[in-house]
């Protein structure tokens, strides 16, 4: 029997395809179609950030990675600010939230700061950059997500 690693996104993509499955059933439970929804919205903000690490520019020049900048940093805020709903939760759980959130936003603040006067030393300067910041903000993003609503993913695939 094989095993591979999954990417987050395999792994979301599997789950997706458990929920829907289990959507078919009757009664619908609407825990799923929560869960089912979540799990949507996180494969379409990982394949954004895909997206935008495929067409970072390769250039030291400030007027041809502003635009890029400007629109990722766009697309960061709103992460931070919307889908603020959750399952029901008690004082830690809310606590636990309160500090994920804090973090993602500090992780924001922080990458905005620094870019705000930002001159990369080469063409690929940029590109590994912003990598990096999109590695860091998706990570604390999902553990913000799991704050609000934990979706449960498979680690391996196997295989005949």
């Amino acid at each position: 029997m094989n095993q591979k690693t999954l990417t987050t996104l395999e792994r979301y993509l599997l789950r997706r395809f458990d929920l829907e499955t289990a959507l078919r059933a009757e009664p619908v439970d609407l825990t799923v179609l929560w869960k089912y929804q979540e799990v949507m919205y996180r494969i379409s903000v990982i394949e954004t950030c895909r997206a935008f690490q495929e067409t970072i520019p390769a250039s030291d020049e400030i007027v041809t990675l502003l635009p890029h900048f400007q629109m990722l940093m766009a697309f960061f805020q709103h992460l931070v600010s919307e889908r603020r709903l959750g399952i029901p939760d008690d004082i830690k759980t809310r606590r636990h939230r309160d500090s994920a959130h804090m973090s993602l936003v500090r992780i924001m603040d922080d990458h905005s700061s620094r870019l705000m006067h930002y001159t990369p030393e080469g063409p690929e300067q940029y590109r590994l950059d912003v990598r990096n910041i999109i590695s860091t903000v998706l990570s604390a993003w999902m553990q913000y997500r799991d704050s609000l609503l934990p979706i449960k993913l498979c680690d391996k695939e196997t295989s005949p």
